[in-house]
């Protein structure tokens, strides 16, 4: 540890070490990202040249930041796209093909440690706001006689209206992943109504549908 802030640190005197100052002013961030890539941070990003339409044209977009590893690289969509890292590491671009929907673009830190503990993925950024804004998970409905078991379970998600095709999403997108389905009735449930819904761990699902 040491070593790793010796010599990372700004010589401030005479080249090398002195008596007055040492080994110089300490980096702590450059230290530390010497042997661990640190966890990327995004503010905006915008169109090298504006002249071109972002999903009908290939584009170089321009990402702006902090934390940027040499190595970092962009996901868009189900792509890992390389990236030219500049300005010490509080930017970078990247050449973005045409796409459909609105799908997040994001900066990738990949680990460096043994352990594979450092580095991550930033927040998401998009190129026609921040979309998803009306997530609606719809459940099937469905009919059944007493002593049937309880029919299989389905659903339709939708954002903004739009299917996840057309938005360009996943449920991993989404947090979705780990959808489970529930129900009032019972195999020996008598004739009415019962309420079928779906549950996640990790996102509010509130529109849910009877049978």
């Amino acid at each position: 540890m040491k070593a790793v802030l010796q010599n990372t640190a700004i010589d401030m005197d005479t080249p090398g070490f002195d008596e007055n100052t040492g080994a110089g002013f300490i980096q702590a961030d450059d230290a530390l990202q010497s042997f661990a890539n640190p966890f990327p941070q995004v503010d905006s990003m915008h169109l090298q040249d504006s002249s071109y339409a972002p999903g009908t044209d290939p584009i170089t977009v321009v990402v702006n930041g902090s934390y940027f590893a040499n190595n970092a690289s962009v996901i868009f969509q189900y792509d890992t796209i390389p990236a030219t890292v500049i300005a010490n590491g509080t930017q970078l671009t990247v050449n973005i093909p045409p796409f459909m929907g609105n799908p997040p673009l994001t900066v990738y830190n990949p680990p460096i440690t043994p352990n594979g503990l450092d580095g991550g993925v930033s927040d998401s950024l998009y190129f026609f706001g921040t979309i998803p804004k009306n997530v609606k998970i719809t459940v099937n409905d469905a009919t059944k006689h007493f002593g049937e078991v309880i029919p299989a379970y389905s659903a339709t998600v939708t954002v903004n209206n739009q299917s996840l095709a057309q938005a360009g999403l996943t449920l991993s997108d989404l947090g979705l992943t780990d959808i489970t389905y529930s129900s009032s009735a019972t195999t020996l449930s008598n004739i009415g109504l019962y309420y079928r819904r779906a549950a996640s761990a990790v996102t509010d699902l509130s529109n849910q549908h009877s049978a």
